[in-house]
């Protein structure tokens, strides 16, 4: 009997754990989906502004974006 109370314990921890795993991925897709579209929106009006920085980025071997 106790054997197996161990076992379904263990089963139930590792589906909770498994399953707070799994929301923190949709989490993360979430936040790095905001993250491109706001990198997007603001390099857009960057280029609006300054039509020169679209190839001075294409150049560049990388780029950051603080909002």
């Amino acid at each position: 009997m106790k054997l197996r109370d161990l076992f379904v314990s263990g089963a139930l921890m590792f589906s909770l754990i498994a399953s707070g795993a799994l929301a923190a991925d949709v989490d993360k897709a979430k936040q790095q989906a905001e993250i491109r579209k706001v990198t997007q929106a603001a390099l857009a009006d960057f280029y609006k502004a300054e039509p020169k920085l679209k190839a001075d980025v294409a150049k560049a071997p990388g780029y950051a974006v603080f909002s």
